[in-house]
């Protein structure tokens, strides 16, 4: 079974109340899917489904290998360098995600996609 080596990196184990959303498209204006938050800085980054992947290219950038969820009823780590998923019962709190910063256009473009495939492959009558 694989293990994590770099649990020794982790400094936030204490999740953030809130967060607007990943850092790097709350700068450019864009949307996001998912986001996650790096357990040795706390920079907060938007998953791998999400375009330009921000969570990823962070640890590429820092080095920094673990990523943990903020989505709600997801507790999970994910170790980049190892790659290997984990619980970590020792990161507490649960993160709020908050949405005012996107603007109806931008909530739509996200959704709109997401809402069409679940009804693909669906027929009438």
């Amino acid at each position: 079974m694989t293990t994590c080596t770099h649990l020794d990196s982790i400094t936030v184990v204490e999740l953030p109340e809130s967060v607007a959303g990943c850092e790097d498209r709350l700068r450019t204006g864009d949307v996001w899917l998912h986001v996650r938050i790096c357990l040795e800085c706390g920079h907060v980054g938007c998953c791998d489904d999400s375009p330009n992947r921000h969570a990823t290219a962070h640890h590429r950038s820092s080095g920094h290998p673990l990523i943990h969820s903020l989505e709600p009823d997801e507790d999970w780590t994910w170790c980049y360098s190892d790659e290997v998923a984990m619980l970590i019962p020792e990161i507490a709190g649960h993160t709020r995600v908050e949405l005012g910063n996107k603007s109806e256009k931008q909530l739509e473009r996200l959704l709109v996609p997401v809402i069409s495939g679940a009804f693909r492959g669906t027929s009438s009558g």
